[in-house]
């Protein structure tokens, strides 16, 4: 409720599921060439940008699943003049992005922040012949192929600020001026994680 509203949150979520199936005493023919396939493509992009009034906090994340198959099976059968393929190909992509917003240079502290980013990426792709179904091809190639590829981001980035140095009372540091000092700037931090 209340309290959820006030934290800066995004969340994404992509679920794909493609399946086709050819079984019992199903046939086939095809004078020319004959392809059975299943294809899958999910793309889930999550950006939060830190806003909060005291201190950065930041939270992404993101949870995508795919199931391709393509699956011939019982005494199912499929004759081509040309080539047969039975074919799985899946594509799925989640990329995760937590950035804090700058801290104003103008405050004699820095803010304390949060920057979290989170994937969770789950793909199974597959082609299969099974029991006693066939492939055949008169002229051609026979072929069964799967080819799966997924692609995880995430990202957590604290972005660089300049603050003004205090010393341990709280008291802004001054120089041999009596300007005000500036300390370090905030590290980045930045994960990537690709998979194929």
């Amino acid at each position: 409720g209340d309290l959820l509203s006030l934290i800066p949150l995004s969340f994404g979520m992509g679920d794909v599921e493609a399946k086709v199936t050819l079984g019992g005493e199903a046939r086939i023919s095809a004078g020319a060439g004959a392809r059975l396939m299943s294809d899958t493509f999910v793309y889930v992009d999550t950006y939060d940008d830190a806003s909060f009034p005291k201190f950065n906090v930041s939270l992404a994340g993101n949870v995508v699943t795919a199931d391709t198959k393509t699956i011939v099976s019982g005494n199912a059968s499929i004759v081509s003049g040309g080539d047969t393929r039975v074919d799985a190909r899946s594509r799925a992509a989640s990329y995760a992005v937590s950035m804090a917003v700058p801290t104003d240079v103008v405050m004699p502290t820095a803010r304390s922040g949060i920057f979290l980013g989170a994937n969770f990426a789950f793909a199974e792709t597959m082609a299969q012949v099974l029991d006693a179904a066939s492939l055949e091809s008169r002229t051609g190639n026979a072929s069964v192929e799967a080819d799966g590829i997924l692609h995880t981001r995430t990202y957590a980035i604290s972005s660089p600020v300049s603050v003004y140095a205090v010393d341990e009372d709280g008291n802004p540091v001054m120089d041999a001026n009596g300007q005000p000092v500036k300390a370090t700037q905030t590290a980045t931090v930045l994960s990537l994680v690709s998979t194929v």
